[in-house]
């Protein structure tokens, strides 16, 4: 600001100009606090402001857990077809080959569902969007947890009779840790939901 001196009680142009650029730009801030609280307190603007870090954080986990359980899921199936599928027969190699592909189809539906939930909840978007999203996630799950169970009854048999004690007691391992991987994919995917819900 320049200084300009001057006769006592006498105020200079620079000084009046400088005094309304201050309270025009006091106003314009009073002006967007306002539209802030007004928005906030208004729910159908409020659906349209960014989500809270940790319902993002929470969209984020469930996708990643759904990569991770995929890719878990494929690489033990596909491994037993490695390590047993020549002491099975060729009907029974093709059944266990059609399941891996199977379950790995459906956990792809549930990693898109998930990870379209995690874009949208990064980008902002409308509660509702999200929430209807998650849902969708939800179902896909619901569907691809079913299918594992049928899977997984599917797979014991066909490999009990052809496994050591060892071998077989190893495998129950390996399949009950993939269903507690699918229960703890579930509970995110529906904290995703809650987080997001009406």
């Amino acid at each position: 600001m320049v200084c300009v001196l001057q006769a006592p009680g006498h105020v200079s142009r620079i000084d009046r100009k400088a005094t309304m650029r201050f309270i025009k730009g006091s106003a314009a801030i009073v002006t967007i606090l306002l539209a802030l609280i007004s928005g906030a307190a208004n729910p159908a603007t409020a659906s349209v402001v960014g989500s809270p870090a940790s319902s993002v954080a929470l969209a984020t986990s469930a996708h990643d857990s759904a990569v991770a359980l995929r890719i878990s899921v494929n690489t033990l199936l596909n491994r037993y077809l490695v390590d047993y599928g020549s002491r099975l027969d060729s009907a029974d190699r093709a059944r266990m080959s059609g399941l891996a592909k199977d379950a790995d189809r459906q956990l792809g539906i549930v990693e898109a569902r998930t990870g379209a939930t995690a874009r949208l909840a990064r980008r902002g978007a409308p509660r509702a969007t999200v929430y209807r999203s998650a849902k969708a996630a939800e179902a896909a799950f619901t569907t691809a947890q079913a299918k594992a169970l049928t899977t997984i009854d599917e797979v014991q048999p066909l490999l009990s009779s052809k496994l050591g004690f060892f071998e077989a007691l190893s495998a129950k391992g390996d399949l009950d840790a993939q269903l507690g991987r699918y229960d703890a994919l579930g509970a995110r995917i529906r904290a995703v939901s809650a987080a997001y819900a009406p």
